[in-house]
């Protein structure tokens, strides 16, 4: 009986999660991809490849991931239509580009 509740409880928390629509990657000091386009509604989840910590920052401050450590990830469900400049707060070199329709 322990087993099928603790089953029970990893199928929930599975089907609870979002599935991202889209996965960018910071690795080499850029978004990767650099651009793209997902739909209102839609989760993306963003993993730091590199080994230097990052951000997933907004322009005007939409959302800010906050630190993100190596192998870290972060989702964020766009409940707005819209064009995101990303940039990292500790790398400002590091520029993407996110089109919510």
């Amino acid at each position: 009986m322990k087993y099928i509740t603790a089953l029970v409880a990893l199928v929930l928390l599975t089907a609870a999660a979002p599935k991202p629509a889209l996965v960018i990657h910071l690795s080499d000091f850029s978004f990767k991809p650099a651009s793209a386009t997902v739909s209102v509604g839609d989760t993306v989840e963003f993993i730091n490849d590199d080994s230097y910590p990052h951000t997933v920052t907004a322009a005007g401050g939409a959302f800010d991931s906050g630190n993100l450590d190596e192998h870290a990830s972060w989702s964020y469900t766009f409940k707005k239509a819209g064009t995101y400049a990303l940039t990292c707060s500790y790398h400002p070199n590091m520029k993407g580009m996110l089109t919510v329709r």
